[in-house]
């Protein structure tokens, strides 16, 4: 990153710079998932605050998909206590994120051959919105298979409500940003049925509204009351056997 104040510059255009010199260096192809890899250290991870809820010493916690670069890196600082573990399957990230030291991560093509199939672990996180829905019952059921017999697993999943009814109309689109193979939080609630899977809480995550509509959601927001969550872009749901 150099010595560049990021207080004076655009953080996100400086990771955006470094990232296409780092894609051009070493041949990388382009895609959505190395781009999240190497832009991770912007965010915390999702799952940060769940962890400090953990009691056991030494639990293994694994991650599926999402935050495997300096947000895992980060969550294995604050909790050494832990051990971590993650899978990615796209082979750019798992170049780099293979050699991470504190964590194990592994690549994998078939994720019901994967890596860490026999180990049992305390905490699960997937990240359900950088998965096909037509994938999903696939996941779910090896990681259930994953899990402790007293272990939890979050998974993060879209709010429906929020892709098909006002946030794509005050952007000015005329369709809806509904996906048919996108997971939504109904195949959520439909798949814990199937798998005789339990909910112990729900975690809601807000959008980071633009400034040119803020005021309108905020006003809408007034009319229609807090609880009704018109701004909750992501539901994350713990659950346990």
């Amino acid at each position: 990153m150099g010595a560049v104040s990021f207080q004076k510059v655009d953080y996100s255009g400086i990771l955006k710079k470094n990232y296409d010199k780092l894609a051009g260096k070493y041949n990388f192809q382009e895609d959505n998932g190395f781009y999240c890899f190497t832009h991770s250290e912007t965010n915390l991870a999702f799952y940060l605050n769940q962890i400090k809820e953990i009691k056991e010493d030494n639990a293994k916690i694994l991650v599926v998909k999402s935050d495997l670069g300096a947000a895992i890196l980060h969550a294995a600082y604050l909790y050494p206590q832990f051990e971590f573990y993650g899978l990615n399957n796209t082979v750019s990230c798992a170049t780099i994120s293979t050699h991470l030291e504190g964590v194990h991560i592994e690549h994998y093509f078939d994720l019901e051959n994967n890596p860490f199939k026999s180990i049992k672990f305390d905490f699960i996180v997937l990240d359900s919105t950088v998965i096909q829905k037509d994938e999903f019952e696939k996941y779910m059921t090896v990681l259930k298979d994953m899990m402790n017999d007293d272990g939890k697993m979050l998974i993060r999943a879209k709010n429906q409500s929020f892709y098909m009814n006002w946030y794509p109309i005050l952007k000015g689109e005329t369709d809806s940003e509904f996906n048919q193979n996108v997971v939504y939080c109904k195949n959520v609630n439909d798949m814990l049925s199937k798998l005789d899977l339990n909910v112990k809480t729900w975690i809601f995550y807000y959008v980071d509204l633009p400034s040119e509509i803020k005021e309108e959601i905020e006003a809408i927001q007034k009319v229609v009351g807090v609880q009704n969550h018109i701004t909750v872009e992501n539901v994350g749901y713990i659950i346990y056997k």
